[in-house]
C-alpha cells in the first residue's frame, strides 16, 4: 500500500497504572481514564499492580497465602473420600474445596501476571486511541457504568463475607454430624466450613483451642479469598467494558470518514443548481487516507491488547466457568436437601447457601455478558467501515479499507470452553438450564 504499511501498529508508549505515579506531560491525568481509581485504591489492586518495592512485596505476601491456601483446600479434595457415606457433607466439600482453589489460583494469577495486567490497563487510557481522544462520550459512560457496577459488586462480595463468617456462631446449632467413610459418625463443633484435617480425631477437634484455631484459620483464608476474588473481578470486568468502549468509539469514527466531503459536495451541487460556481478540486482535495490509516492501527492496538488480555486470563476463566457450574450445582442441591429434611428457610445454614448461591450466579453472569459484551462492539467494526463515504473516495481507499475488514474478519480470537463452546450469555443459560436438570434427578433418587 505504496508507503504506509497497515500491517504494522504504531508503537504505544507503555504508561504507568493511572494514579499510581507522576506523569509527565505526554501522558494522560487521572481524570481521562475509565478506570476506578478510588475502588482499585480502595481494594487494594492499584498497589498491588504498583511496580516499585511495596507492589513487589504485596504480591509475594499474597502468593505465600495464596500457595498456602491451596494446599489446605487440595487436602479437602482428599477429604472427600472420607464423606463418601454423608451426601450433605460431600457436597459442602466440593463446593468449598472447588471454589477455594479457585480463588488461590486467582491469587497466583495476579501476582505472575501483574505486570503485564497493568499493561493491558493502558487500553483504558481516553488518549489510547485518536477517537477515543476527540470523541470521549463512550468512554465518560463506561466509565460511570463501570464504577456504579464495581462498587455494587464490591459491597454484595464484603456482605457475603461477612455473613458467611457471623452466621454459624449465631445459627443455634453448636454441633454438626459428620458420617465417616467406615460407616461411624462423629459430633464436631460448628465452624464456618467445618474444614477436614487428617489424623485429627473428634476430641480433639472439639477442645476449644483447636476450633478457635480452626475457625481463625477458615477466616483468615475465607477473608482473603474475598479480597482477591473482588481484585480479580475488578481487574476482568473494568477490562471488558474499555474494551467494548473503544470498540463502539472506533466503529463511530469509521463512520464519519469522509462524511465531510459528502456535506461539502451536496453543497456545491446546491450552489450549482443556482447558477453559482464552485471548484470540485478543493473537495477531491481532502485526504480522508490517512485519517484511515489512523484509524486502522488505532484498530491494530485494540486488538493487540484484547488478544494479550484473553492470553492472561483465559485459564482462569474456564476454571471460574467450570467451578462455578459445579458450585451452583452443589449449592441448590444442599438447599433442596436441608429443605426436604425440614429446614425452614430462615435457618441459618440454608440462609447462609442461599445467599451463597445468589453470589456465584451473579459472578457468572457478570463473566459471561462481559466476554459477551466485547465481542457485541467487536463485530460493529466492519459496519462502521461500510458505513463510512467509502462510495466517493478513489481506489486506494477503497483497498485499503477492503484490506481493514478483511483483517476484522480474519480475528477470530473469543474466550472459549472447549473448541465448540463460547463463554457466553448463551453458555450462562445452558449451565443454569443443566444445573436445574442435575440436581432434579439428584433429588428425585434421594427422596426415592
Amino acid at each position: 500500500m505504496n508507503d504506509v504499511d497497515i500491517q504494522a501498529a504504531q508503537a504505544t508508549t507503555t504508561t504507568p497504572l493511572p494514579g499510581a505515579m507522576p506523569v509527565s506531560a505526554n501522558e494522560c491525568g487521572d481524570d481521562e481514564t475509565a478506570v476506578d481509581l478510588t475502588l482499585f485504591k480502595v481494594i487494594g489492586l492499584q498497589r498491588l499492580l504498583d511496580p516499585g518495592s511495596k507492589g513487589r512485596r504485596l504480591r509475594a505476601m499474597y502468593k505465600w497465602i495464596a500457595c498456602l491456601t491451596l494446599t489446605i483446600q487440595l487436602m479437602q479434595v482428599v477429604g472427600l473420600y472420607t464423606s463418601v457415606n454423608d451426601v450433605q457433607r460431600f457436597a459442602s466439600l466440593a463446593v468449598l474445596a472447588f471454589n477455594e482453589i479457585t480463588c488461590s489460583f486467582k491469587g497466583i494469577l495476579l501476582v505472575t501476571n501483574a505486570d503485564r495486567m497493568r499493561a493491558v490497563l493502558d487500553v483504558a487510557m481516553y488518549r489510547y486511541t485518536t477517537c477515543g481522544y476527540r470523541q470521549p462520550a463512550n468512554m465518560r459512560l463506561t466509565s460511570a457504568t463501570v464504577s456504579t457496577l464495581l462498587r455494587t459488586f464490591t459491597m454484595i462480595a464484603y456482605f457475603m463475607l461477612v455473613t458467611w463468617i457471623v452466621i454459624p456462631l449465631f445459627t443455634g446449632v453448636d454441633y454438626v454430624q459428620i458420617e465417616h467413610s467406615d460407616g461411624t459418625a462423629g459430633a464436631y463443633r460448628k465452624t464456618i466450613d467445618n474444614i477436614w484435617l487428617p489424623g485429627m480425631s473428634e476430641t480433639v477437634y472439639n477442645w476449644p483451642p483447636v476450633w478457635a484455631t480452626i475457625y481463625a484459620t477458615e477466616v483468615v483464608m475465607l477473608t482473603v479469598d474475598a479480597v482477591i476474588w473482588v481484585m480479580f473481578d475488578c481487574y476482568l470486568i473494568t477490562v471488558c467494558f474499555v474494551l467494548n468502549a473503544q470498540f463502539r468509539t472506533l466503529a463511530a469514527g469509521y463512520e464519519t470518514i469522509g462524511r465531510q466531503r459528502l456535506n461539502l459536495r451536496r453543497g456545491v451541487d446546491s450552489l450549482k443548481s443556482m447558477g453559482g460556481k464552485s471548484d470540485d478540486g478543493d473537495i477531491d482535495s481532502l485526504d480522508y487516507y490517512e485519517e484511515l490509516i489512523v484509524h486502522i492501527k488505532d484498530n491494530q492496538n485494540i486488538i493487540k491488547k484484547y488478544d494479550e488480555f484473553l492470553e492472561i486470563v483465559r485459564p482462569l476463566v474456564i476454571t471460574q466457568v467450570v467451578s462455578s457450574s459445579i458450585s451452583i450445582v452443589g449449592l441448590v442441591f444442599l438447599i433442596e436437601l436441608l429443605y426436604v429434611m425440614g429446614e425452614p428457610i430462615t435457618f441459618g445454614p440454608v440462609l447462609r447457601l442461599i445467599f451463597g448461591l445468589i453470589y456465584v450466579i451473579i459472578q457468572f453472569y457478570i463473566y459471561c455478558y462481559s466476554l459477551n459484551y466485547i465481542e457485541i462492539a467487536k463485530c460493529k467494526l466492519n459496519f462502521g467501515l461500510y458505513s463510512s463515504n467509502w462510495t466517493e473516495m478513489d481506489l486506494k481507499f477503497k483497498k485499503t479499507l477492503f484490506l481493514a475488514m478483511s483483517m476484522n474478519s480474519a480475528h477470530m480470537k473469543v474466550m472459549k470452553l472447549s473448541p465448540k463452546y463460547i463463554i457466553n450469555l448463551e453458555m450462562f443459560a445452558a449451565v443454569m438450564k443443566m444445573s436445574y436438570s442435575v440436581v432434579s434427578v439428584i433429588v428425585n433418587s434421594i427422596e426415592k
